[in-house]
């Protein structure tokens, strides 16, 4: 996803593609339920705000490291 800072992962699944920065932040687009009530459908990546750093991003979850 064009400019995001360093990202280390990215995963998509069905319409919602999700990146993983280097220092957790995790960003999501499309049109997917990812999005939830950030946006209805974004071509530009949304923030989203884990419970934690986030590590990885695969299928409908985000794996969060414990705070």
């Amino acid at each position: 996803m064009n400019g995001l800072p360093g990202i280390r992962r990215t995963a998509a699944h069905g319409s919602t593609g999700r990146a993983v920065g280097a220092s957790g932040g995790l960003w999501a687009r499309g049109s997917g339920p990812t999005l939830g009530d950030r946006a209805a459908r974004s071509a530009r990546p949304v923030r989203l705000p884990p419970p934690g750093p986030a590590l990885d991003a695969p299928g409908h979850h985000a794996i969060v490291r414990a705070g």
